[in-house]
């Protein structure tokens, strides 16, 4: 919020609901990244069991499908417009 910007409550609503998804963002990113050096791992022969590194990565999409169905919820042109 800009000083002397009125307040738009519809614009305050959208920012409070993405905080949490930014952050839980932040988290799996994290998760990701560390998926992605096991997935290095297993190509360089270090590792020999994939269901672990499978089982995250496919947690990590739905994760982002769920996120990705949140945002589509948004209708951010409208309240952008206001």
């Amino acid at each position: 919020m800009v000083m002397g910007k009125k307040v738009n409550s519809a614009e305050e609503i959208l920012i409070k609901g993405l905080k949490p998804m930014i952050s839980d963002f932040e988290t799996k990113k994290t998760k990701l990244e560390d998926a992605e050096r096991q997935v290095n791992n297993y190509e360089n022969g270090f590792i020999q069991e994939t269901k672990p590194i499978d089982k995250e990565i496919q947690t990590i999409a739905e994760f982002c499908m769920r996120i990705l169905e949140k945002l589509d919820g948004y209708a951010i042109a409208e309240v952008c417009s206001n």
